[in-house]
């Protein structure tokens, strides 16, 4: 599993390729139920509950994987002052956005866990916030990391289960819940190296017959209690197969991926029209539609990011990119 961690130098398409994957199913997820807007939409399409229980864990275990070599190579201050640039103020930038085009929706955005769509980010920096704390206290007592984790998220998790998570105003604000769920995800990312065992092609099968059991039973009975089991055993599974070559349209995915931020970002956009467009009755027409659609949006998304970080100021504002070059 040597391509789990490269070289800086050299730039593993795995990943990009995995994002880009990531970045198509939450376009077209976000499709299926027309980005939540209308509460009479109720999706039933496999497709749409594949990319609900898979996108996520993806991105999450990436962005882990990423957090190891910038974790070790930078001290703890610069980690968070460099996240602070690169994910909350794109955040901020994009919630400052949304707040003139629909001004009812502040303060209502900061006291909800989906922060309106932008939730990804907030958590992000959070993690990453968690993670640099962490490693700080491991260097300062010589304890181990993993240590300083499994006693933060074991004290997390008793929060969680104590406190009501429904109408809880510091749950919402710092999206807690979210935190809680995908945190896991993000440290399996980090810690990826001394997992590599768990991601060989012979347990592929394996990870694809007890998805395809726990994502049944989710979508049967909508126990989401089995959720968990369908975000972990779908990561298992897609990690597997593309760290053993199996990426089919490789550049296509992986040129998405390279952008999958700032697609992010802006596919929200689509929600200013798309009541607009209408939902077909007939599944394999709605699919299609939505393969269409998460097909323009994704396209143009990257058109616009491409136009927006010709502009040195826009593309540090907007998506946290600085001229110079930066650690991911």
């Amino acid at each position: 599993m040597s391509n789990l961690h490269r070289k800086e130098t050299v730039r593993d398409v795995t990943w990009d390729y995995a994002r880009g994957i990531a970045i198509v199913m939450i376009v077209l997820h976000h499709l299926y139920p027309r980005f939540y807007i209308d509460p009479a939409v109720h999706p039933d399409s496999i497709v749409y509950f594949i990319c609900y229980t898979c996108q996520l864990p993806i991105f999450m275990f990436v962005s882990g994987l990423f957090a190891n070599s910038s974790a070790n190579r930078y001290g703890t201050i610069e980690l968070i002052k460099n996240r602070i640039v690169r994910l909350l103020l794109p955040f901020f930038s994009f919630i400052l956005i949304w707040a003139l085009i629909v001004p009812e929706s502040i303060p209502r955005v900061f006291f909800e866990n989906f922060k309106d769509g932008y939730w990804f980010t907030f958590v992000l920096f959070e993690m990453m916030v968690i993670l640099a704390v962490c490693k700080y206290l491991s260097k300062k007592t010589n304890k181990s990391l993993f240590l300083f984790i499994v006693v933060f998220y074991v004290l997390f998790t008793i929060y969680e289960l104590a406190i009501p998570r429904i109408n809880n105003t510091i749950n919402g604000l710092f999206s807690l819940n979210l935190v809680w769920h995908y945190f896991p995800f993000f440290i399996m990312g980090y810690y990826s190296n001394m997992l590599s065992k768990l991601f060989q092609m012979r347990f592929a099968a394996i990870y694809a017959l007890l998805y395809a059991i726990a994502q049944f039973f989710f979508i049967q009975y909508e126990n989401h209690a089995l959720i968990p089991l369908c975000n972990i055993f779908s990561l298992l599974l897609v990690i597997t197969l593309f760290t053993h070559g199996i990426r089919p349209f490789e550049r296509t995915f992986a040129n998405i991926g390279f952008y999958s931020l700032q697609i992010y970002l802006l596919h929200f956009f689509l929600r200013l029209f798309i009541n607009e467009i209408e939902i077909r009755d007939n599944p394999i027409e709605d699919f299609l539609l939505n393969v269409v659609l998460t097909a323009s949006t994704i396209i143009i998304s990257i058109l616009v990011a491409r136009l927006i970080m010709k502009n040195e100021v826009l593309a540090l504002l907007l998506f946290g990119i600085k001229k110079k070059k930066q650690f991911t």
